[in-house]
């Protein structure tokens, strides 16, 4: 006959028979490790950690999950909790760890008093977040013992400095995140060596210097990259055609110059493409021969390209405030994905191509401040989801199409300084979102719509120097 005493562990046997100790006496390094991490806890305004002391075992804590086999803390996860002071060196003897997750709270000083080297040898870490923090100082050396992992997450604190040698041991890192610190130098050379790396978060900070020509043979599994607001310079490297995996490469913000290379038009699946605010653009009247999405802002001369069309994945394109010439491609029609069109401030000529009303999920649509000419072609209407329609200052002429001017989806429109004829369509009243009309300066006549009092958003109407007849029913 058996005979369990209180001091017996208890089993709990599940329905399959397999059963899994309920009660296993606590490692007391972890219990320590926890317990030390608590007492450096100034503010706990969830009380989460009430519940961490020496009465409970710390598998049963709120942000502490064991292993079953050996009941020993593997993940730490307290992200957005509200805790407020340090981080314990304790916390490096949790050995047995493989998540540690402290991100969006308050923790201040400096990271490498706060994190010791012990943390260095926690060889199972995979996942490190510690962003949206205080922590200051220096990046640590030690975490290039880390080979092990693979989410690095120390954005949006205030480490400074360059980058250590040691990090480029981690060669089984996908995800690193800087982002919005205060690091410095020259592009890391040790990330050159971590060709595992999917996502590469270096904005806002004080990076400096050239890329080197081959980084997109460095990083070819790279599917994000985001190094905007740095001071990078040099020109555009050929070589991020080779990350064919590409979906994001946002780098607005720094000072690189010459052309974008048209071999970035073979990466398939890239569908954001950021370089605002750069020094890009030549003389040359070619340098726009290119598949390109997001350059606004820059001093891009030459015509569109038809090939643009290659990017059918393309979801936004901004080419706004450039000095692009010629016509808009009637190519542009097969981008069937593009959400907003914004070709603003440029110097394009020609018609409005009626293949922009193939693009149906088209929500914004920003041609104004060009030289456009003809007519406004009524397959515009079959934009069923545009929110805005700003062609504007252009030389557009004709009437307005009525399938154009009756969508219901319409919130914003800009039609002004241009030559049309005729008055505007009775089908406006069936504009039920309309919250501002701009069709001043374009030379309409006849009488104001009656219908137009149905629009009960409206809060902006300019109807200035037209030859309008009657007055608005509400």
């Amino acid at each position: 006959m058996f005979v369990f005493t209180l001091s017996a562990i208890n089993f709990v046997c599940w329905f399959n028979f397999r059963c899994i100790a309920a009660a296993t006496p606590r490692n007391e390094t972890d219990m320590r490790a926890l317990l030390e991490f608590k007492s450096h806890i100034t503010e706990d305004y969830l009380a989460i950690l009430d519940s961490w002391n020496d009465s409970s075992h710390f598998c049963h804590c709120p942000g502490v999950t064991c292993g079953i086999k050996h009941q020993r803390v593997t993940q730490l996860n307290l992200k957005g909790k509200r805790l407020a002071g340090s981080i314990s060196p304790y916390i490096g003897n949790l050995s047995f760890l493989n998540s540690l997750d402290l991100s969006d709270n308050s923790f201040r000083g400096e990271i490498t008093h706060e994190i010791p080297s012990e943390l260095g040898s926690l060889s199972k870490l995979t996942k490190l977040h510690l962003g949206s923090n205080n922590l200051s100082g220096s990046f640590p050396a030690s975490l290039g013992n880390l080979t092990y992992l693979q989410e690095l997450k120390l954005s949006y604190n205030q480490l400074k400095g360059k980058l250590p040698d040691s990090l480029s041991q981690m060669r089984s890192l996908t995800l690193i995140d800087l982002s919005v610190d205060q690091l410095s130098g020259e592009f890391p050379p040790p990330l050159y060596n971590l060709s595992s790396l999917k996502g590469i978060g270096l904005s806002y900070n004080y990076f400096s210097g050239n890329l080197r020509s081959n980084i997109g043979v460095a990083f070819p599994k790279a599917k994000k990259i985001n190094w905007g607001m740095n001071s990078f310079t040099g020109t555009f490297p050929d070589s991020f055609a080779n990350a064919s995996n590409l979906q994001m490469l946002d780098l607005p913000g720094n000072n690189f110059t010459g052309n974008v290379p048209a071999s970035l038009g073979k990466v398939k699946n890239l569908r954001w493409l950021n370089v605002n605010g750069n020094q890009l653009g030549s003389d040359e009247p070619d340098n726009m021969n290119f598949i390109r999405l997001h350059m606004g802002q820059n001093s891009i001369r030459g015509n569109i390209p038809k090939e643009i069309a290659n990017l059918v994945n393309l979801n936004i394109l901004y080419l706004q405030e450039n000095r692009l010439t010629g016509s808009i491609p009637a190519s542009i029609g097969i981008l069937s994905n593009l959400g907003t069109l914004n070709l603003d401030s440029n110097r394009l000529t020609s018609e409005i191509p009626s293949s922009i009303g193939n693009i149906t999920r088209l929500l914004y649509l920003y041609l104004s401040g060009n030289t456009l000419n003809g007519t406004v072609p009524p397959s515009l209407g079959n934009c069923k989801q545009l929110l805005r329609l700003y062609i504007g200052e252009n030389n557009l002429r004709g009437i307005i199409p009525g399938q154009l001017l009756s969508l219901p989806s319409l919130a914003h429109v800009n039609i002004s300084y241009n030559s049309f004829i005729g008055s505007l369509p009775m089908e406006i009243g069936d504009i039920t979102n309309l919250a501002g009309f701009d069709l001043s300066y374009s030379n309409f006549s006849g009488m104001i719509p009656s219908t137009i009092g149905k629009c009960l958003p409206l809060e902006l109407l300019y109807m200035q120097d037209n030859s309008f007849e009657g007055s608005i029913r509400t």
